[in-house]
């Protein structure tokens, strides 16, 4: 693992998380309730109107508002914590979940591999999204206020997590416990167990050694996936943590995120590319650029990891080279002439 962390991708990937995760929490927590309320009309000095939400970037720099006259970029800043810390939360929970699963499966119930294989082919032929979203789908909940935005329903958010893991875990668990089933394979683990030690010392002193950082590299993969898979279903009108329906004009409403979540701007004001592309640029600009960071990071796990195994194949190399040297009296020949004075019939 310490190699990963001299990569400098990694850590410049690391960084951007972090500062964005710490600055959209700083924001809700100190400055949310500071800043400007949402307004629907623009006055100039004079006191005329000039324009109406929504707002150009130009009009409200620097990323413009939405049809309620909200700034994109504090929605953005706002929404950071729970996309990102949404998708590496899940990520977690996927790996944790199938890490167990999976040995369980290969070292203590080889027996029922073949059932789970086989239950488990659906998740290869039938899109993750149309599983996730036929799961989802009877626990939506749409909120009709006129308040600027309710909080979001945390039931509702304990309940798309755990389908958003249930629909990776099956095809993981399958995976991790095919490499268990090579690791068993290896020469040092089969002497483990003929000089007597058991599956958990395995587990304890092999297994986690070998897992570790093939799981971390999974677990970056699956917050890639995490995040398209969230903004297919916001495409489809299902948002983490609910959605509110605020009134726009008398006898007209419109759908917002509770949670401003990425997938959840984007899915909801993509119609409005054409006339109002800030509102979706903006975030979409935001929600890829992660994905590239996150891509970046796996990157340079992948190649620290190649670069470490090189070193230590040429370690081996250079060492099964390294012969011996013998003095040159360490050792005589059996069938060499004796010196006359070293004769044993002078001794």
């Amino acid at each position: 693992m310490k190699s990963i962390w001299k990569s400098k991708r990694f850590l410049i990937g690391f960084i951007y998380l972090t500062v964005f995760i710490i600055a959209s929490f700083v924001y809700s927590w100190y400055f949310k309730e500071d800043t400007l309320k949402p307004m629907r009309l623009l006055y100039n000095k004079e006191g005329e109107l000039i324009a109406s939400s929504p707002f150009s970037p130009k009009q409200m720099p620097p990323l413009g508002s939405d049809a309620f006259g909200e700034s994109i970029f504090y929605q953005i800043l706002d929404g950071a914590k729970f996309t990102i810390l949404f998708a590496i939360v899940i990520s977690i929970l996927r790996i944790v979940c199938s890490t167990f699963f999976g040995i369980i499966l290969s070292l203590y119930a080889k027996k029922l591999k073949n059932f789970i294989q086989a239950f488990t082919e659906v998740f290869y032929y039938v899109p993750t999204v149309f599983i996730a979203s036929i799961l989802i789908f009877p626990a939506l909940m749409n909120v009709t206020s006129n308040a600027d935005r309710l909080e979001p329903n945390i039931q509702l958010v304990f309940y798309q997590a755990a389908v958003l893991i249930f629909v990776a875990v099956p095809t993981l668990t399958l995976y991790i416990s095919a490499e268990v089933d090579e690791f068993m394979k290896q020469e040092y683990i089969i002497s483990s167990q003929i000089m007597g030690a058991n599956r958990f010392h395995i587990i304890r002193k092999h297994l986690r050694v070998l897992l570790s950082e093939r799981l971390f590299l999974l677990f970056m993969q699956h917050i890639i996936q995490t995040l398209l898979l969230i903004i297919h279903l916001a495409l489809l009108g299902l948002l983490i943590g609910g959605v509110q329906e605020k009134p726009v004009s008398e006898g007209t409403s419109k759908p917002i995120s509770l949670s401003n979540d990425w997938a959840g701007l984007i899915g909801l004001n993509y119609y409005q590319i054409n006339v109002s592309s800030w509102i979706v640029l903006s975030t979409l600009a935001a929600f890829f650029l992660t994905i590239l960071i996150i891509k970046m990071m796996t990157n340079g796990i992948q190649d620290a990891l190649a670069k470490r195994e090189q070193q230590i194949a040429e370690i081996s190399i250079n060492t099964d080279k390294q012969t011996s040297v013998q003095h040159r009296h360490s050792f005589t020949f059996a069938n060499k002439k004796e010196h006359p004075y070293r004769s044993s019939a002078n001794m």
